[in-house]
């Protein structure tokens, strides 16, 4: 088991192939996700996360299961606070996370002013008054609150799409059933 931070709200841990199987059995009971297998992770990740709840007043956990492409899973967990900022700045090091992030965001909240700049080394997709920036947490993004990295996207970011952005992108990129 590996854990690492993405960012100081959220933090990942990484089972192999091994011990997904010595913990849960099979991938298919992990799925079925039955108070037994629910009853465990609650207690891998309170022993993983505890440490971070220091840090985290007054916050809740989510977390999401993915299985790796190799075999293995990531858990990703993040510390929702209540509080809220505008503008919310989310950094992605490809386009693949962006788009799932923006399919999830068009969902929900399509007509949400935003614009996307692309960097040197990530895309940053720039939100104004999302009020569960939690959500974004989920995703393999870093999430920021900053008039300094506003300004440091739009001073030096490339603009791909400027206004409509999540709009476009859930239009252009959504998966219809």
């Amino acid at each position: 088991m590996t854990v690492y931070d993405i960012n100081p709200n959220q933090i990942a841990i990484s089972l192999t192939h091994t011990e997904v199987i010595a913990c849960f059995g099979s991938y298919k009971r992990l799925a079925k996700m039955s108070d037994n297998i629910k009853s465990y992770l609650s207690a891998l990740v309170y022993n993983v996360v505890k440490g971070h709840l220091k840090s985290q007043q007054n916050c809740k956990i989510k977390g999401r299961i993915y299985a790796e492409i190799n075999g293995g899973c990531k858990i990703n967990i993040c510390f929702i606070s209540q509080q809220t900022a505008t503008p919310t700045i989310c950094s992605f090091k490809n386009s693949e996370d962006l788009i799932n992030t923006a399919n999830m965001l068009f969902k929900n909240k399509p007509t949400l002013k935003s614009d996307l700049y692309k960097m040197s080394d990530s895309y940053r997709l720039i939100i104004n008054n999302y009020e569960k920036t939690s959500n974004l947490n989920e995703f393999e993004c870093k999430v920021f609150n900053s008039p300094i990295m506003l300004a440091h996207t739009k001073e030096y970011g490339k603009p791909l799409i400027l206004n409509n952005a999540i709009y476009r992108l859930g239009k252009a990129f959504i998966k219809e059933p």
